[in-house]
């Protein structure tokens, strides 16, 4: 499980709180480019479907991912 904060600072919080590996949602996207714009090639998408089959993204706030 990897935790996904807007801030460094709250990253680190959230890391520490949940006792889970946390990093900046910048971070995520800029070494998985291409998911928030949804430019990616067939063969990363099925390389990034297939890493993150058993992952739950959940969102407020965040284009796209509000219902």
């Amino acid at each position: 499980m990897v935790g996904l904060a807007p801030s460094v600072s709250s990253a680190g919080t959230l890391g520490t709180e949940a006792g889970i590996r946390s990093e900046t949602l910048q971070r995520f996207l800029a070494r998985h480019g291409g998911i928030a714009g949804r430019r990616l090639s067939g063969k990363v998408e099925k390389a990034l479907s297939a890493r993150f089959q058993k992952t739950v993204l959940v969102g407020r706030g965040i284009p796209g991912l509000d219902g």
